[in-house]
């Protein structure tokens, strides 16, 4: 029992949490201000966080649609091969790009990976609600690193997943990647933020960090500015580019 001047002890995970709420909701209110975002981008490199935002619901990275610049490629006759087969989203979020792919032509099944249960709960209910067969896009919480894939991948899509990793990962990123792609396979990577600022997440990249990354393992087959984004993106100096690779 407490009294009027005792308070039930508060852990440390639910107080941090109350924190991160705070910010989060404040820079949803100022998503133009810097220091609102500097405030969100501190607390993001914190272990456990991407999680933690997922809980609470504050995710203003989520466009809840796949990129323009995806929609374009898939539907492009250039490239076919890029629907087919297996393919793998890295840290899909709420599932937009699994779903995309696992309606496009020739795909065997889309699997959408994330470390936050909530996300992935998430894509399922949107999955569900689009019809769209469980066996064509799956959705799994777990570590993109560790992870016993069992199969290798004939796709796989990097959308704002390099960028918030610690650039201490960059390189088991790309040997990742050369891991699980089969030869052949393809790697389509949406490149942003290619700028050249101080911090995050979202870290900043370059066309040379992603070179050295894949250029051993992987075959540039195209590149391209993205010229259509998303609408909160054009408020930002940052570039984008869409890349396609082939693993060797």
């Amino acid at each position: 029992m407490t009294t009027a001047t005792e308070r039930p002890a508060i852990s440390p995970q639910t107080q941090r949490q109350t924190e991160i709420s705070a910010m989060t909701q404040d820079t949803l209110h100022h998503q133009n201000d810097p220091v609102a975002w500097s405030t969100l981008h501190e607390a993001l490199v914190r272990p456990g966080t991407w999680k933690n935002a997922w809980d609470l619901g504050l995710t203003p990275w989520d466009h809840a649609a796949s990129t323009p610049a995806l929609r374009s490629l898939l539907a492009s006759p250039e490239y076919p091969e890029l629907t087919k087969g297996k393919i793998l989203v890295p840290g899909c979020g709420g599932g937009y790009d699994v779903h995309l792919f696992a309606q496009s032509p020739g795909c065997e099944y889309a699997l959408g990976l994330d470390l936050s249960p909530v996300a992935m709960q998430k894509a399922e209910k949107l999955r569900d609600e689009k019809s769209i067969s469980p066996q064509k896009a799956q959705f799994l919480a777990g570590d993109f690193f560790v992870h016993p894939f069992g199969t290798k991948f004939d796709v796989v899509y990097d959308h704002t997943f390099l960028c918030a990793l610690q650039p201490t990962l960059r390189k088991d990123w790309g040997k990742r990647m050369a891991e699980i792609i089969a030869p052949g396979g393809h790697l389509i990577t949406y490149m942003y933020p290619l700028s050249d600022h101080e911090g995050g997440p979202p870290f900043a990249l370059s066309v040379e960090v992603y070179d050295s990354l894949l250029s051993t393992e992987f075959e540039k087959l195209f590149m391209e500015d993205v010229l259509e984004t998303f609408e909160s993106r054009t408020r930002q100096e940052y570039g984008e580019k869409l890349a396609v690779w082939k693993r060797k």
